[in-house]
Order: structure tokens, then C-alpha cells, then sequence
């Protein structure tokens, strides 16, 4: 799959209010430093984390109790959307990321998704690069809420994950 690396000592798990700090904390270290780029903040500095949570959207991956990284997904007629995935920039480069991304892929496998589909700003090469090593394909460049952005996707594979293994 990729740059993934096993991350025994990071913990996966659904976000629950009391991580709504810690969570516009990662993703303002993570997308801030795009704003000048972009010409305005990245789309993820303008969500509302508080009802994504609420929403049972968002997923964390925890390292000795601290919050460092985020995921924010929404199942969407057979796929799953990766709207946010962010990793706190001291930690970015440990394989954080990726395992976060696996876990999100084994959410998608677990409810029968087909595809999982994500976007990101043409701005953020870096992603874009990440991604296509983890096999996502660029399917299309599009500009939507004033934002260039390059859409992505992943065709989850026949056999399905199964958390009763």
C-alpha cells in the first residue's frame, strides 16, 4: 500500500467532543501554512469539526495520549468521501499518515464501499505525491467553492476487511 508503515503505538479511534481543540489544533498546524498559496485558508481551516464529530465523521490517530492526526470521512452511496485527513507537522513523515489512511480504507472495506474518493488543493503537491503512493488515481482536476482542486480515488479490492478476523 504504499509508504505505509505499522504504527503499533499510534491508537485509531472515532473523535469524541472533548477532542474538538485538539482536532483545530492539527488541522490549523496542517493546512495553515497552504493560506498564501492558496490566495485564501485551505478548505479544511473552514469546516465545522464540532458537528463532524457529533456526526460520528471524524476519527483519530492518538500517540501517548496526544492527538495527531485527524480523519473526517462521509459514506456516500457505496463509497466513502475522505474530506480531512491531516497529521500534525512534528509528526508528519513517521507514517502517521498513512496509517491513518489504512484505517480509513479498512472503515470503507467494512461497509461494503466500493471506492474511496478524496480531494485536494493542486497547491498541495506533497499530497498529491503521498496519496499516488499510497495508489490513489488522479481522476479529475476541477474547481469547485473557489477551490482548484484535484479529485482522487482508490478502487478498494474484492476481498473485504473483516473486523472479526
Amino acid at each position: 500500500m504504499g509508504p505505509v508503515r505499522e504504527r503499533a503505538d499510534v491508537m485509531m479511534r472515532q473523535g469524541l467532543a472533548a477532542d474538538h481543540a485538539a482536532v483545530l489544533t492539527v488541522v490549523a498546524a496542517a493546512f495553515g501554512p497552504y493560506t498564501g498559496a492558496i490566495g485564501r485558508p485551505a478548505a479544511p481551516l473552514t469546516r465545522n469539526y464540532r458537528h463532524a464529530i457529533e456526526a460520528g465523521q471524524t476519527y483519530v490517530a492518538e500517540e501517548s495520549g496526544k492527538v495527531v492526526g485527524v480523519a473526517v470521512v462521509e459514506f456516500l452511496a457505496g463509497d466513502l468521501l475522505l474530506e480531512v485527513l491531516a497529521v500534525s507537522p512534528d509528526h508528519q513523515g513517521g507514517g502517521i499518515g498513512g496509517a491513518l489512511l489504512q484505517f480509513v480504507e479498512h472503515l470503507g472495506m467494512a461497509e461494503n464501499c466500493q471506492c474511496i474518493r478524496l480531494y485536494t488543493n493542486v497547491v498541495m503537491v506533497g499530497s498529491i505525491n503521498f496519496y499516488a503512493g499510497c495508489g490513489y488515481v488522479e481522476a479529475e482536476r476541477a474547481e469547485s467553492d473557489g477551490y482548484r482542486r484535484v479529485h482522487l480515488q482508490k478502487v478498494l479490492g474484492a476481498v473485504r476487511w473483516n473486523s472479526m478476523e
